[in-house]
């Protein structure tokens, strides 16, 4: 039996790989439905058995990015939806309250730096290089939801 819930995550999920890491836990687990950001967080909509669903609540909390840190989260169980797959849906400008924190700068991490250091890379030089991993990303958020166009 399909079941559909909704997850709300706030804290520092937004410039860290949160909605990778949803889309990639989501697909692993053969659930599907939607992520996106929001003023206040992460939103997560997904469809697929109980057993999936629960061990997806498990898993985002105890598997989740390096530099993430999940403050809070809400989830309601909702009406069926109909969703084919899963996708990373454009941010949101609800009228949330503004409850992230922004991510930390940190320093550029081995792969970035081996990146910015080969002159056969695209990257070669790039003096702001940064990954999910890492980089700045305080110094740089023009606005928020986090989404790399801000």
């Amino acid at each position: 039996m399909m079941k559909t819930l909704q997850i709300r995550v706030s804290g520092r999920v937004q410039g860290v790989g949160f909605r990778p890491f949803v889309y990639r836990l989501a697909r692993d687990l053969n659930l599907v439905g939607q992520v996106s950001n929001t003023q206040g967080g992460v939103n997560i909509h997904l469809q697929g058995a109980q057993p999936a669903l629960e061990d997806f609540k498990h898993r985002l909390l105890m598997q989740a990015p390096v530099h993430a840190r999940v403050s809070a989260c809400q989830e309601d169980w909702l009406d069926t939806s109909a969703y084919q797959a899963f996708t990373i849906e454009p941010s949101l400008n609800s009228q949330e309250t503004l409850s992230l924190e922004a991510p930390l700068d940190t320093r550029p991490c081995p792969a970035c730096l081996e990146e910015m250091f080969n002159p056969q890379d695209r990257r070669w030089r790039y003096p702001f290089i940064n990954c999910t991993q890492c980089g700045p990303r305080y110094t740089l958020m023009r606005q928020r939801p986090y989404d790399r166009p801000q």
